[in-house]
């Protein structure tokens, strides 16, 4: 396994004076008949005063002045026994490091080991996590029983992991397992005893993957630190949002080695908490504290109509910590504080811009109505906004159907290090990664998923909002969005009772002067599921109108199939959810879209004969109603079906797929006819273009694809007609073509299209939802259809290809960006 595709290894002099900033840090006066060492042993002003003040009790010292005892001029762990068992090589590791704490004479930290599986009891994580490994603790978690144990220098069994409390994760490996260390680049001879290594490897970096990202989910960190201890062999590692460190490996039974591994661990202790990567805008509450007390208040007495108390109600979940969060009021200049329990959304994975979002409360108006914080690693670029920032320029257009901001900023000091450092190390490429900065927002709104929608009548009606917030933000206030995707649409109940669609989440957006300028990001922007099959495909390629457009198709047939009637059976769901949305086509390195999405965009209809075993089965997916009759009203009740058995009518859904599909497979076709087109004229000689190109269908294209208003322009390489051609023939069929792919060229038919299955469509009368189709755990495809296997993404979108169907499992993805 290559380290570099997955972290980068460097020496631990270097990874001290990176990553411990030691510019901020202070000597330490040395005390008479100790020497204080210089470097990764120097230790903060603040730090050594807080533990000075912790000594002494917190107050005054009656004038005898404490004093932090210099590191050790030993290895603490030189002379550990070695064991071939995981639960014994972690209990030697906690006993050494309790030892290191204690000779600190300091209670800072303590160190403790997790052998069982036990359920989550009165810990806060996920049962079923604790494989055997120990970990660095603050002091409170020591009960009055633990302190004998605590002052022999004995490392604490918890038994469970309390994600939410660990300092930092330590993973032992022992000898007979030394070879784990997934940066360890040695090759084995033996094939054989390869694979095996291979796979010990892969197992340790899932592991150092999935226990980040339990502590990124758990807590409110800027970056942690963990150890690696393989064997005789240890390594530091360093994690943010935009990749990961490690120290060279080194032999802590050699006395110099080993010493610098103790040095680190007495100088973390000394450290201050945002020195250690905590968010210390973050404040955790007291459960039993007035702030806790106020977000019970909110949801007593539930209103069962009350959709955002009871999403508030559902987020103070005792297994989760509760937070008072500080946000930047720009505006104001000032700070805000807000109350939030378990988040509402969280985005999978270690990387990236790791959003969350959180039903919270204000605590300046603790009785006013709970709002929406969005706290998200924002990629900081020059053309790239503040989303608080162009939601305030959308409400100045008075674009509608959007977000309305209440504050928002950057957290200062909270930035991510690593791409700083990545260039040094790698002098050969040019940097992919990203500078991530962190960033709160709040909006007045609280939206529930779109995927909560109750009949398919308000579906449609809440898609159409959101295409006409994007018509409005791109025609009045020169902003493209860039990321149409299921979860970046919502429901809302406005004032007057009625739900309406509000399209948000608009950080990856673009003012449309910057289309033709070069791209902000290297890799894609959106979410893989819902971007267009060209965008997929040329990850360079600006977003146009009718990609978002496409995208807008891709978020109704997404929800439609797993929850209305139609012709593909059941069983069949989840693995066409996957041919459609997840899968890829591999090109050298780099991933395309998949053959089910770009066949439907070419071909005009989405193809589902593969997953008939009858002969005479549909071959093209359809959506009917759930009964022998439909309506021309809209529904007026909304409760969910309980079988998926349709009728042979007809659904008005089909209206809005299938000439979308007609206008997406137009335009499909006049780009491959161009660019075949195109190729072909470098083999002619002047006078000879009327012999690959048919002119009337230029120059019908050129004027067809002009829209009616000036700022509706956006026209596609397809429908521009350089070159002065003769119109001596029309192509019928082209014209057809062109006709269908001009509609693309702004929102103008889509709208229409919408508005008119809308008013004049036969909707069922009764609920046409049925159960879910997608597997609760995901869905888990065949071997060979797979999702690539890559390291790292960093950056612009919060779901790809790369990860599970189900944001339930398990994800330790750190997946790397393509360049």
């Amino acid at each position: 396994m290559d380290s570099e595709k997955i972290g980068t290894c460097i020496p631990y002099n270097e990874f001290i004076a990176h990553f411990l900033q030691p510019g901020s840090h202070k000597k330490v006066e040395p005390v008479a008949g100790h020497q204080i060492l210089d470097g990764p042993s120097a230790i903060t002003h603040q730090a050594v005063h807080d533990l000075n003040m912790f000594q002494s009790g917190g107050g005054d010292c009656g004038g005898v002045e404490k004093y932090v005892r210099p590191p050790p001029s030993y290895n603490m762990f030189k002379d550990m026994p070695r064991v071939h068992s995981m639960q014994d090589m972690c209990q030697n590791v906690s006993n050494a490091l309790m030892k290191t704490f204690l000779a600190q004479r300091g209670d800072h930290f303590v160190s403790a080991t997790h052998y069982s599986n036990d359920t989550v009891g009165q810990s806060y994580g996920p049962a079923g996590t604790d494989a055997a490994f120990c970990g660095v603790y603050p002091s409170s978690v020591v009960s009055v029983d633990q302190q004998a144990q605590r002052q022999l220098g004995l490392g604490l069994n918890l038994g469970h992991v309390d994600w939410s409390r660990i300092e930092m994760a330590i993973l032992c490996e022992p000898n007979s397992q030394a070879d784990s260390d997934p940066w360890n680049e040695s090759v084995c001879e033996d094939p054989n005893h390869a694979r095996i290594v291979a796979a010990q490897r892969a197992r340790a970096l899932e592991q150092i993957l999935d226990y980040a990202r339990l502590i990124f989910q758990y807590q409110q960190r800027t970056y942690q630190f963990m150890v690696l201890f393989c064997g005789d062999m240890a390594r530091i590692i360093r994690i943010d949002r935009s990749w990961i460190f490690t120290t060279h490996r080194c032999n802590y039974r050699d006395e110099a080695a080993g010493l610098k591994l103790t040095h680190f661990f007495w100088d973390y202790a000394l450290l201050s908490a945002s020195e250690r990567g905590h968010d210390t805008t973050a404040t955790r509450l007291d459960r039993s504290g007035p702030d806790a007390e106020v977000m019970r208040k909110q949801v007593k007495d539930l209103d069962p109509d009350d959709h955002v108390r009871a999403m508030l109600a559902d987020t103070l979940d005792e297994q989760w910590p509760w937070w008072k969060l500080e946000v930047p009021d720009m505006e104001r200049g000032e700070s805000r504080s807000f109350l939030v329990g378990k988040p509402h959304f969280a985005a999978s994975g270690v990387a990236g811009q790791a959003t969350r979002g959180y039903i919270a409360l204000d605590v300046s108006n603790p009785d006013g109505p709970p709002v929406y914080l969005k706290d998200a690693w924002r990629v900081v670029s020059d053309d790239i906004e503040q989303e608080g920032s162009v939601l305030k320029t959308l409400h100045k257009h008075n674009v509608q159907f959007i977000p309305t901001p209440v504050c928002h900023g950057d957290l200062v000091g909270q930035q991510t290090q690593t791409q700083v450092v990545w260039p040094a190390y790698h002098p050969e490429q040019e940097g992919p990664l990203k500078t991530h900065q962190h960033y709160r927002l709040v909006v007045k709104e609280v939206g529930k998923p779109l995927e909560r929608f109750e009949h398919s009548f308000q579906l449609v009606g809440a898609l159409r909002c959101c295409v006409l917030a994007h018509a409005q933000a791109y025609e009045d206030a020169n902003i493209i969005h860039r990321d149409i995707s299921t979860g970046n649409m919502l429901l809302f109940k406005n004032e007057e009772g009625t739900w309406i669609g509000l399209l948000n989440d608009w950080e990856l957006s673009k003012r449309r002067d910057q289309q033709d300028k070069k791209e902000r990001q290297p890799d894609r922007t959106g979410t893989w599921q819902f971007m267009s099959a060209l965008a997929l495909n040329d990850h360079k390629k600006s977003i146009r109108i009718e990609d978002e457009l496409e995208s807008f198709l891709h978020v109704i047939l997404h929800i439609s199939v797993r929850f209305l009637p139609h012709n593909l059976a059941d069983a069949h769901v989840p693995q066409f959810l996957h041919d459609y949305f997840d899968d890829y086509s591999s090109a050298g390195t780099d991933h395309h879209c998949g053959t089910a999405k770009f066949a439907a965009m070419q071909l005009g209809f989405v193809g589902i004969s593969q997953y008939n075993n009858e002969s005479d089965g549909p071959d093209q997916l359809r959506f009917f109603c759930p009964t022998d009759h439909a309506s021309d009203d809209p529904p007026e009740s909304a409760d969910t079906v309980k079988a998926s058995t349709h009728s042979a009518i007809a659904h008005p859904l089909n209206d809005i797929v299938e000439p979308l599909l007609s206008w997406l497979s137009a335009h499909y076709i006049l780009r491959r006819l161009e660019r075949e087109s195109r190729a072909s004229l470098t083999t002619l000689v002047d006078g000879d273009v009327s012999q690959v190109l048919d002119s009337g269908f230029m120059c019908l294209m050129a004027k067809a694809r002009r829209p009616h208003k000036a700022q509706d322009r956006e026209v596609s390489s397809a429908a521009e007609a350089p070159r002065k051609v003769s119109t001596s023939s029309v192509a019928p069929d082209r014209t057809v073509l062109a006709e269908r792919a001009w509609k693309l060229g702004s929102h103008t038919a889509t709208l229409e299209l919408f508005e008119s299955v809308l008013s004049k469509g036969r909707w069922p009368p009764l609920p046409d939802r049925v159960a879910e189709r997608k597997p609760a755990k995901g869905w888990i495809p065949r071997m060979n259809d797979q999702v690539p296997k890559v390291s790292f993404i960093s950056g612009s979108r919060k779901r790809s290809n790369l990860e599970s169907v189900s944001e339930d499992l398990p994800s330790p993805s750190f997946k790397k960006s393509k360049t």
